[in-house]
C-alpha cells in the first residue's frame, strides 16, 4: 500500500505538491473520499488544479486533501492520450 500524504499548493508558483514532490498535470493519484481511495488523473485549468475520476467526475483540489501516488489504474494509456 502506498503512503498517504496531504496535498499542498504553493501560493506563489501555484505548484501542486504531494509529500514535497511536484505533481504535474496528467499524473495519477488516489484521493481519500469518505473512507475510500478514488483513483484519477490530475489536471489544471483557469480556476486551478482539479482531479478527474475514471467516471469523468471532476473534483477541485484544495490544500489538505489526503492523497497518494498511484499507478495508472486503467493499464497503459498511449503517450499523449488522457481520458
Amino acid at each position: 500500500m502506498a503512503d498517504e500524504f496531504t496535498l499542498a499548493i504553493d501560493s506563489i508558483t501555484s505548484q501542486l505538491e504531494l509529500n514535497g514532490s511536484v505533481v504535474h498535470s496528467g499524473d495519477w493519484l488516489e484521493l481519500r473520499v469518505f473512507g475510500y481511495w478514488i483513483p484519477g488523473q490530475v489536471a489544471i485549468d483557469g480556476s486551478g488544479w482539479y482531479f478527474l475520476t475514471r467516471d469523468h467526475v471532476g473534483v477541485r483540489l484544495r490544500p489538505g486533501l489526503r492523497a497518494r501516488f498511484c499507478e495508472n489504474p486503467l493499464g497503459t494509456v498511449p503517450s499523449g492520450e488522457r481520458f
